[in-house]
């Protein structure tokens, strides 16, 4: 062993010869009180083992022993007594586990000294952990070990142990500090016997159960770091029932069926023969000949795991799995029947949506489909989010949401995740093949659509990545829809956005809640969180396209393009609550994944203006001398016009919901007329009207198009009106009866049925109006009655109403068009 002579030796021969000088100058004697080799009480050691030399000076006879042997075993003293000035040894053995410490006792006559000798350790910190925190066993006499881990396995002598007896609470995370406990002693042990340590388990004994009742003791095990004091302790409660082993499946009665792909699956138990799972038999016996298809069996307290495998059988196959313990103590066995269903098949989607004829639900049981996924995980423009209350939306509900659709697109299935965390199950343009065991088919009408409920990511068999060129070629008209398109990815030929201004979704971004995206959203609520834009293809059909508050490229900085191209979409039917009353949701919607998705030209499309107002500053409105009524068209030929006895402002530049940015409300700018919009005279509505010359021209789908609002919700403007046109400018035909005109956007309006901003109108034109001089289209008030806070023409327009001859209507673009 290797010797080490401390600096302190040296330190002392200093010291004895201070003292020396001392005595020599003192006349009195002096008694020397054990004058030992260190000026302080303690002397740090290294992990590695060895030994020290410690001086000690004294005026008499001294011995130096340790204080407590029995709990020192790894330290000697050599050379432990002498007279006067002399020395002993200290030896030390390695340490391998957390630092320790012993004391040596100097005594000379009556005076005694204390040193404490302190060792670190190789190990820091000391982790133990039983991997059970409480276990059952059976009421046998047995002999038993649980699993465990510390990092001392070369110093497992420094871990001692404790049993005691209680009614301690075995559930995860139970605060037994308060559970009154009989300690085991020497005298008493008590049932749980024989605890052993070692490395990688802790063994112990237990008596036979005769209480007629479980019992439970907990076992303790601590180390203790002598040299800061703390002790490190880990505890498991085992659990003894009255009873002898068992084993008791689930449903033993009940044959356990299994799907015929590939899985691992858990037969359910109750079983207290944790403790001796290692040496338990699992045997299967098979009714058909053939592979061994029930394989790797891991026994846990829930249950009995194991791995099917697929089914090539033509047919259903059986068997039975064997559970069985024999050993000195007892023997126990358990039989779980297993049926495997016929192989998985493929079902078509036309298949599959004809398991319902009619709007209702049912649940899948086995089989799967291959699809085509559409959507994309995150995107958050996927589904319309509802609203929780008038003033709050569900934003979650986009984000459980996907699409798929049949290989050759001709069929659509929508998505609903158990879990959002399971949206990466399926990338955009993935095939996929789906398990529908546990998935609720559900079938809406009117129109006919299909959703798969309940989805998570084990529902994915098979994956296999792909591109947007994976998808089969789909382009349609917006007339050649049908139900069969209905979530399904679409490519639209020769569209154009209706109204060429604005942004893609012109919402009042003061209604959806503030986010990092919208600067401007309110801070408590969200009142709205969608807002259609329509698009217009070159037969005249009209599609709504749904983006919702959050999608980053709904407003871009400028205007919407103005001429034509292709639109990629997913076809829904989402209509929003918001804005239907008219009529105007149709029987199906779009929503786009992707701004490169919409391909349109900048200012070249299929159509022709023929009139245009719209405004960005006050110069804008071009008003004759003639009339203040005038406003003529900014681009092309026309009049717009009213009757109405104009007041206050009469025309005015206001506020607009073309909203081009995030960081504002409003930014655009809109036109108003100022006045009461029905006559209690003669008891009929005034009217608004656009005079325009069709003359010389001929085409197909003449359309006016415009946003309009009729002041503020709960102010007397009437909420219907009649759309007419005339040749003659005196004789009208109506074209559309009752049409509701929307208000503006109101923050308290509760009802939740008015649009969250100023609502886009498409009145189709007869083709009868081409090659005429001189046409007038009209909007006429048809009746008194007007929105309130009630809801939609809930109120009537009186004239003690207040202010009810300084109303608004408000407009921010009209146009008028057509094909040549």
């Amino acid at each position: 062993m290797k010797t080490s002579y401390l600096n302190v030796r040296l330190f002392m021969a200093a010291m004895f010869m201070t003292l020396i000088s001392v005595f020599t100058s003192c006349e009195e004697d002096y008694k020397l009180e054990l004058p030992l080799a260190v000026a302080q009480n303690e002397l740090t050691l290294g992990a590695g083992g060895g030994s020290t030399h410690v001086l000690v000076y004294s005026t008499g006879d001294w011995t130096a022993t340790l204080k407590n042997p029995a709990d020192a075993a790894w330290a000697t003293i050599d050379m432990g007594s002498g007279s006067g000035n002399g020395e002993f040894i200290f030896s030390f053995t390695k340490n391998p586990g957390i630092p320790r410490k012993a004391v040596v006792v100097l005594t000379t006559g009556s005076d005694t000294k204390e040193i404490a000798m302190e060792q670190s350790g190789f190990v820091t910190a000391a982790e133990m952990v039983f991997m059970k925190k409480s276990f059952r066993m059976p009421g046998w006499e047995a002999a038993s070990a649980v699993a465990f881990d510390t990092n001392l396995g070369l110093a497992l002598d420094r871990i001692t142990s404790k049993v005691e007896y209680g009614d301690f609470d075995t559930a995860e995370g139970a605060d037994n500090s308060a559970v009154e406990t009989t300690p085991a002693t020497a005298d008493n042990p008590g049932w749980l016997t024989g605890v052993v340590v070692e490395e990688d388990s802790v063994r112990f004994n237990v008596a036979a159960n005769s209480d007629g009742m479980p019992r439970k003791a907990r076992i303790t095990l601590s180390a203790r770091n002598t040299v800061s004091g703390r002790t490190y302790t880990t505890s498991t409660i085992v659990v003894q029932d009255a009873d002898g082993g068992y084993i008791r499946f689930n449903a033993p009665d009940q044959v356990a069926e299994v799907e015929s792909f590939a899985k691992t699956v858990s037969f359910l138990w109750d079983t207290n023969m944790e403790m001796f799972f290692n040496r338990m038999n699992v045997d299967v016996v098979y009714d058909e000949p053939g592979e061994e298809w029930i394989t790797g069996f891991v026994m846990t307290p829930q249950g009995l795991q194991a791995n099917i495998l697929e089914s090539h059988y033509d047919g259903e196959r059986h068997a039975s799995i064997n559970v069985s313990y024999n050993g000195s103590e007892g023997s126990v066995t358990a039989v779980r029947s297993v049926l495997q269903v016929r192989p998985a098949l493929e079902v078509s989607f036309s298949d599959l949506r004809a398991r319902l004829a009619s709007a209702g639900t049912v649940n899948l049981e086995r089989d799967y489909i291959m699809a085509q996924v559409i959507s994309e995980p995150g995107n958050p423009n996927l589904e319309t989010n509802p609203h929780t209350a008038w003033n709050q939306c569900d934003l979650t509900e986009s984000a459980r949401t996907a699409y798929v659709q049949s290989i050759d697109g001709a069929y659509g299935l929508r998505v609903k995740l158990a879990d959002i965390a399971d949206m990466s199950a399926l990338p955009r343009y993935a095939t996929v093949k789906i398990a529908l065991a546990g998935l609720t088919l559900e079938r809406e009408d009117t129109p006919a659509r299909y959703t798969l409920r309940g989805f998570s990511a084990s529902n994915i068999l098979e994956m296999t990545e792909g591109t947007v060129s994976s998808l089969p070629a789909k382009e349609r008209h917006i007339g050649q829809l049908t139900d069969n398109d209905i979530y399904t990815f679409v490519t639209f030929k020769d569209m154009e956005v209706s109204l060429r201004y604005g942004s893609w979704g012109n919402l009042h971004n003061g209604y959806p809640h503030v986010s990092d995206l919208i600067s401007v959203g309110d801070k408590s609520t969200h009142r709205a969180d969608c807002m259609p834009r329509f698009f217009r293809d070159i037969n005249g059909d009209v599609i709504p396209m749904l983006v919702n508050a959050e999608t980053p490229w709904r407003c871009e900085g400028v205007h919407v393009p103005k001429g034509s191209g292709t639109v990629k979409a997913i076809v829904v039917y989402a209509p929003l609550d918001r804005q239907k009353a008219n009529g105007e949701m149709g029987d199906y919607q779009i929503r786009v994944l992707s701004r490169e998705d919409i391909n349109l030209h900048a200012t070249q499309g299929f159509s022709t203006v023929i009139a245009e107002w719209q405004w960005n500053s006050s110069a804008d409105i071009k008003k004759g001398t003639d009339s203040e009524s005038k406003v003529y068209a900014n681009t092309g030929t026309g009049v717009m016009d009213t009757d109405c006895p104009l007041t206050g402002t009469k025309t005015a530049l206001t506020g607009g919901f073309f909203n081009l940015t995030f960081a504002t409300k409003n930014l655009t700018n809109a036109f108003r007329y100022c006045g009461p919009w029905w006559n209690f005279t003669d008891k009929k509505g005034y009217s608004i009207s656009w005079t325009f010359s069709t003359e010389g021209l001929s085409g197909s789908n003449l359309a006016m198009m415009m946003t309009c609002a009729s002041g503020l919700q709960a102010v007397p403007v009437p909420t219907y009106w009649h759309i007419e046109y005339s040749t003659d400018g005196t004789k009208f035909t109506m074209l559309k009866k009752n049409l509701i005109i929307y208000p503006c956007p109101v923050w308290a309006y509760e009802k939740g049925d008015c649009p969250a901003g100023n609502a886009e109108y498409i009145i189709d034109l007869p083709d009868s109006l081409f090659g005429q001089k001189s046409v007038t289209v009209r909007m006429r008030a048809a009746s008194a009655k007007m929105t309130t806070k009630d809801g939609l023409a809930k109120g009537t327009v009186k004239a003690t109403t207040a202010k009810v001859n300084d109303q608004y209507m408000r407009f921010d673009a009209i146009t008028i068009k057509y094909n040549k």
